[in-house]
């Protein structure tokens, strides 16, 4: 059994980049909301090597973050990382990314609405 912890910007952005009458979305929203000693929360969603593996190809089609994040979280998942992205994926993540960045320095010069 394998615990894959991701971030719960992360966990959100794959739910909602994911059809809601798919299985991997259900199976996603089984994770479970936890908060580490440091006082972070983070989703976790104990999983089957199998069901990992399915997330993964599921990321593929999301963005590289997610592929990124879900890697870092199970290593053994690395090997089966090196996939190409729809533009449509690469899109997401880069909206992802921005919105990511711009929340986390509002104020930072040169960043647009």
């Amino acid at each position: 059994m394998l615990a894959i912890q991701l971030p719960l910007d992360i966990y959100d952005h794959f739910v909602g980049c994911c059809d809601p009458e798919n299985s991997v979305t259900s199976f996603l929203k089984s994770g479970t909301i936890v908060r580490r000693p440091n006082g972070e929360r983070i989703a976790e969603i104990s999983c089957q090597p199998d069901e990992a593996k399915t997330l993964l190809a599921t990321a593929t089609k999301v963005s590289c973050v997610l592929i990124n994040a879900l890697v870092q979280a199970e290593p053994t998942l690395n090997r089966l990382s090196n996939c190409k992205l729809s533009a449509e994926a690469n899109d997401h993540a880069n909206r992802f990314q921005y919105h990511k960045d711009h929340k986390a320095e509002p104020s930072q010069p040169g960043k647009h609405a």
